[in-house]
């Protein structure tokens, strides 16, 4: 690639006022490197091999390629132009495997893409549409443009095929199609200007004529892409400070786990503490919050009942009580307890430190402290079966009483109705108000064998009676107990203590140091987040600085 006669009459028609401070914005975006973690906008122009990349990136920037027939780049070219008072050229070279780089730019989602068509050969037979169609399914960022119109014999169906191309009939783009015509060869020693007056030229005297003139020539085609890519950045501003924001985000939490450097004994008990206070306190959460949070779990249990109204089983999906049996449920419900509870725990500390220091912790502190919690509670589940399974049932509990005189009374008054009817020889009957003449003493001899007669089934009836409110009793009981004494008590209050500032405190120097030394890796992880927080803060910065300019050019449409 040479410079031939470099002016800046190309770049005019790329460049207007509200351009300036727009490219400038994604200029010192791509300077800050930016562009290694976000997406921005540009323009692609791809094709396949000899289709006209190079006159085309040479007819737009003014920077001349070499164009020979046995001849073609070998390699991914990039411009920046930029207007300056100063005369400077800058080229690098960078090493990278080349269809990795070429796919890297054709899919970037802020992209501009130019799909170079030669009219030479069949479109269809050219890969850069189905790329371009890979690329931006819908169509909505690409830009076709045709080259080489001039190999066309005039009135030929080949002629007529690509003029329906340009009319966006048979590939459609959103962006549409424009037509250029190139150097060649034989006018390669051309200056632009004679260039670009030959195309006007030709266009005004073949059957491209009968196309929009903003679709034919380089004049046209600096004034699209020169709107394009404005309207491209203009809009994708305030999603791009988005994106950098969140970035920046998640650069700066992975930083926070990493802490400060952690050099000496002192900064890495001060790191463990900050991270024992940081896990042995939740964030708090506002009850606007909360609810908004329970809202979401109504709507997805949502079942038959009305608008306005809470289903009864949204209590059991918040807090998941069983009742039968009671070992089983007890260790099935432990499991899933210290299994949530391990995994919160492991959450937990990867949010308050590092790697390094996590697989440290959990090894030489949390393991060892958890595998004797877990044994611990398991003998307590134990003991507190046994203490209701052996022994005398007991309790003082005013509802025990209560339902066992109500249970009976109702028994007690089934047997008294029954009896009566049959004595009275109206068992059949359903009214509850008779008419009948009887005796008195056989009406009391059968009251007095039924009390007789049914001495066992009473004393059987009156314990399956208190066997039944007893476990109604108990189950209540015994349910607090797990979430108390267990649960509560056993797990929840011991994990907190596993991982707590007195722990750090009382550490051996050389258990400190097992945990918290830190890596090479973690140092220069380190290094690396903080250059990078650094990059996406300018960026964020710039953003906000040229959002004003946005507003203007979505509103005034240049």
């Amino acid at each position: 690639m040479v410079l031939k006669h470099l002016t800046s009459d190309g770049l005019d028609g790329l460049y207007s006022e509200a351009h300036v401070n727009l490219l400038n914005a994604i200029d010192s975006l791509r300077s800050q490197g930016i562009s290694h973690y976000i997406s921005l906008p540009q323009i692609i122009v791809c094709g396949d091999q000899s289709s006209g990349k190079s006159s085309v990136l040479e007819a737009i920037s003014g920077v001349a390629f070499p164009v020979k027939s046995n001849l073609c780049t070998r390699f991914p070219t990039e411009l920046i132009l930029r207007k300056t008072k100063d005369i400077a050229v800058k080229v690098s070279i960078v090493p990278h495997h080349l269809r990795n780089v070429v796919k890297g730019y054709r899919t970037e989602p802020r992209s501009v893409i130019l799909a170079v068509v030669s009219a030479k050969n069949d479109y269809a037979n050219q890969i850069v549409l189905k790329l371009a169609r890979e690329a931006d399914g819908s169509g909505t960022r690409t830009l076709g443009v045709i080259t080489k119109p001039d190999t066309l014999s005039p009135g030929t169906q080949s002629e007529e095929t690509y003029l329906s191309l340009a009319r966006n009939q048979d590939v459609q783009f959103r962006l549409g199609w424009h037509i250029l015509r190139n150097r060649d060869t034989d006018t390669e020693s051309w200056t632009l200007n004679e260039r670009d007056a030959n195309e006007s030229t030709f266009f005004l005297e073949r059957a491209w004529s009968s196309l929009p003139s903003s679709q034919l020539g380089i004049k046209t085609l600096r004034d699209r892409l020169s709107n394009l890519l404005l309207h491209q950045i203009a809009s994708e501003l305030p999603e791009l400070l988005e994106e950098i924001i969140a970035k920046l985000d998640r650069c700066q939490a992975q930083v926070d786990r990493l802490g400060r450097p952690r050099t000496n004994l002192n900064e890495q008990r001060i790191y463990l503490i900050q991270a024992s206070q940081a896990f042995k306190h939740s964030e708090p959460i506002t009850r606007d919050e909360y609810i908004g949070k329970v809202v979401k779990v109504i709507d997805r249990s949502r079942g038959r009942e009305l608008p306005g109204m809470v289903s009864p089983m949204i209590v059991s999906t918040l807090f998941k009580e069983q009742s039968h049996p009671w070992k089983a449920i007890a260790d099935n419900h432990l499991k899933k307890v210290w299994d949530l509870a391990g995994l919160f725990l492991d959450q937990l500390i990867r949010h308050v430190a590092d790697e390094t220091t996590v697989k440290n912790l959990q090894k030489i502190l949390i393991e060892p402290a958890l595998h004797d919690i877990l044994q611990n509670v398991r003998e307590k589940v134990t003991r507190l079966i046994n203490s209701h399974q052996f022994g005398h049932p007991i309790t003082y509990n005013k509802d025990f009483i209560e339902q066992l005189a109500k249970a009976r009374h109702e028994r007690q008054k089934m047997y008294f109705e029954r009896t009566l009817r049959d004595a009275l020889g109206h068992s059949g009957l359903t009214s509850s108000r008779i008419s009948v003449s009887t005796s008195i003493d056989d009406l009391v001899r059968k009251l007095s064998e039924l009390q007789e007669n049914d001495t066992d089934r009473r004393a059987a009836s009156k314990a399956l009676d208190c066997m039944t409110l007893y476990y109604k009793v108990a189950v209540k009981r015994f349910t607090d107990d797990v979430a108390v004494e267990i649960i509560k008590s056993g797990l929840v209050v011991k994990i907190s203590r596993v991982f707590s500032p007195l722990v750090v405190s009382l550490m051996s120097e050389d258990v400190i140091t097992q945990i918290a030394g830190e890596c090479n890796e973690s140092r220069q992880k380190r290094t690396e987040l903080e250059r990078t927080i650094g990059v996406l803060q300018k960026g964020v910065d710039i953003c906000k600085m040229f959002s004003r300019y946005r507003v203007n050019v979505l509103r005034f449409g240049q």
